[in-house]
């Protein structure tokens, strides 16, 4: 009798160790690279870009290989998010991404709407979107560092009023602003501009501390890590790269001491980076000996991988 219980006591074992073994939890599969390959392929990202830029400083936005055809659509949000990646490469030393950059830019600050001081990049609008001008923000605030070139301090400065004027007193950040009617569009927000904004403007803060841009900042964090999800609805919460950025700025900020971090801030953090460990292991055990069989054959663009290590990165705080 006692054997027979112990026979299936093992069995129920087994049968659970299989499942999570098999199902639960499938071997993962994830490379190593060394830092050479990784310099490699990013040098190889910024040749890409190089070669699809055109005359005015827009790059090629979609190809389809299957018919060898591109799209006429064009993302001015993802225009100054490429301007500010090549910052980032130039400030790592990569041949060519500064010129390019430098285009994007030009082809930026021809479209911008200016009023009260403030100046916000008018590419696709109306409305005009936040996250256009917060990315270029920082990637202006990127090449002044990399450069000890002051030249666009003054653009910085109206387009980092912008930022400031579509944050409310929440530290919510106004995804759209209507021109027509010269006010922010209420009720509009972005899952990815609030840490845009805020990755911004603490980046501006570093740079130009007796300007207050760290008070707005703040008031973003602080929303994001206590409130954004249950105000703006979103469930499960938005896994944000983006505020990854922005805190990693923010712990750099001489006035918030040691520790830096409110507690709130910190659950904040641990919290998003459980969210991404999820994701890298999800994607590890999709590339492993059966992972199709048990995750699926989604396969994550580019972009993807970037966001969860670039995230990870982030919130090592």
């Amino acid at each position: 009798m006692i054997a027979r219980r112990l026979l299936r006591a093992g069995l129920s074992l087994a049968l659970i160790a299989a499942f999570a073994f098999t199902l639960a939890a499938p071997p993962e599969s994830c490379p190593s690279v060394t830092s050479g390959e990784l310099r490699r392929s990013a040098q190889a990202s910024v040749d890409w870009f190089v070669r699809n830029q055109k005359p005015d400083g827009t790059w090629l936005y979609q190809y389809n290989a299957d018919d060898d055809s591109t799209s006429s659509e064009y993302n001015p949000v993802r225009h100054s998010g490429v301007t500010m990646g090549l910052y980032q490469a130039a400030a790592a030393g990569l041949p060519g991404a500064l010129g390019s950059a430098d285009r994007g830019t030009a082809w930026a600050l021809d479209r911008l709407y200016e009023r009260d001081g403030w100046a916000a990049v008018n590419a696709g609008g109306p409305p005009i979107s936040t996250g256009s001008t917060a990315l270029l923000v920082a990637g202006l605030v990127i090449r002044r560092e990399a450069t000890a070139d002051p030249r666009y301090d003054d653009v910085i400065a109206r387009l980092g009023r912008f930022l400031e004027a579509q944050t409310q007193p929440s530290g919510a950040v106004h995804a759209s602003y209507d021109s027509a009617n010269g006010r922010p569009v209420a009720g509009d927000y972005s899952k990815y501009y609030t840490g845009e904004a805020y990755w911004a403007l603490a980046r501006l803060h570093l740079d130009f501390p007796d300007e207050g841009w760290g008070k707005t900042a703040d008031r973003i964090g602080a929303y994001l890590a206590i409130s954004r999800d249950e105000v703006e609805d979103h469930w499960p919460p938005v896994p944000d790269h983006w505020a990854a950025y922005g805190m990693a700025e923010t712990v750099k900020f001489p006035e918030r001491g040691r520790p830096p971090l409110t507690q709130d801030e910190v659950d904040y953090a641990r919290g998003q980076a459980e969210l991404f460990g999820v994701q890298a292991r999800w994607v590890s055990q999709r590339f492993g000996p059966w992972g199709e069989l048990v995750r699926g054959t989604y396969t994550p663009r580019g972009g993807g991988y970037g966001v969860i290590s670039e995230a990870l990165t982030g919130w090592w705080l």
